[in-house]
């Protein structure tokens, strides 16, 4: 009788133990192994998308393979997860008013209303993947394309009624990513086939094509990420396949500043700080690196990954990264 409440009692006392200790784990997690200067570890499942902040700062979207995970931008603490199950590469974009995050499902586009956590419209925006993401400054009007092959179609919703407004037929074959200009009346485009990787102007209001540039002879392909920076018209266009260097360019006169080189593997995602004066860049090396783009200068490297940087972002308030 002894040994089976010695018995009953151990195991309990063991089970207690294991609650506690994965508890205790759980909540720690973010903390554990970091590199220096790196304030927590955040994200839950496969990372499959960007990651994005919100335009006061106070939340942090990552796209993953369970959802998106919403957190605490100041604290790096879990809120909430809206759940979906979204296909690779998914693309999210707050609304200026921070009340609506846009994501790609696949061919699909999902409006969260970030208050009571529902999808509030669903658009069927493309044959296939949609490629990118991009909503207009003034938090009317969003675009999609799509890289899929003979799909190089610009397409404008309405964010409010998820209406099509106009559809504009930009590339023959596909478009790899879209940014508005800082005050909203220029769409930046970019195709994503080698035999057409130029990038296109065009006039929001009008939908005309305002611009075509066309890219270096030493680029074999598209860019992976072009952006404008947040206090001109300047841009910042990631390599792209076997390209680890990233250009900065005035558009306004068609030069190329900077070429920032000091990745050893494609760049996949670039941000700009809120100042315009300091970019991030992630490559597939395994690192982060900042650059002064003033000068166009090498700032420092930074290790915390042990796999491909596919995603960087910026918080609006310039503290973190």
């Amino acid at each position: 009788m002894k040994n089976r409440r010695f018995t009953k009692f151990t195991f309990l006392l063991l089970l207690i133990y294991t609650c506690f200790t994965y508890s205790a784990f759980s909540q720690d997690y973010t903390q554990w192994a970091l590199p220096e200067g790196v304030r927590m570890r955040i994200g839950k499942g496969e990372i499959i998308g960007n990651i994005t902040f919100s335009p006061d700062s106070s939340l942090l979207a990552a796209a993953s393979s369970i959802g998106i995970w919403i957190y605490d931008g100041f604290t790096g603490k879990e809120l909430f997860l809206l759940t979906r199950n979204l296909g690779y590469n998914a693309k999210i974009a707050f609304t200026p008013d921070g009340k609506t995050l846009a994501c790609s499902n696949r061919n699909e586009l999902d409006l969260w209303n970030i208050a009571n956590k529902n999808i509030k419209l669903t658009i069927s925006a493309h044959t296939k993947y949609i490629s990118s993401v991009a909503i207009n400054p003034d938090g009317q009007t969003l675009a999609t394309c799509s890289d899929y092959y003979k799909d190089g179609k610009i397409k404008l919703w309405d964010v409010l009624t998820g209406d099509l407004k106009t559809t504009i037929t930009a590339y023959d074959r596909s478009v790899e990513t879209l940014n508005f200009s800082p005050d909203g009346t220029i769409l930046l485009s970019s195709g994503s086939d080698e035999d057409d990787s130029t990038l296109k102007l065009w006039d929001v209001l009008t939908e005309e094509l305002i611009d075509t540039i066309i890219l270096p002879e030493d680029i074999s392909t598209y860019y992976h990420k072009i952006i404008f920076s947040p206090v001109d018209n300047k841009i910042a266009m990631s390599g792209g396949f076997q390209n680890a260097q990233v250009y900065l360019r005035d558009i306004e006169n068609d030069t190329v500043e900077n070429i920032l080189i000091g990745h050893i593997g494609d760049v996949e995602d670039i941000a700009f700080s809120p100042d315009g004066n300091t970019l991030i860049s992630g490559s597939i090396d395994n690192t982060v690196v900042l650059w002064d783009v003033p000068t166009g200068k090498y700032k420092t490297t930074l290790l915390a990954h042990t796999h491909d940087v596919t995603s960087v972002a910026y918080s609006p308030d310039g503290n973190t990264f």
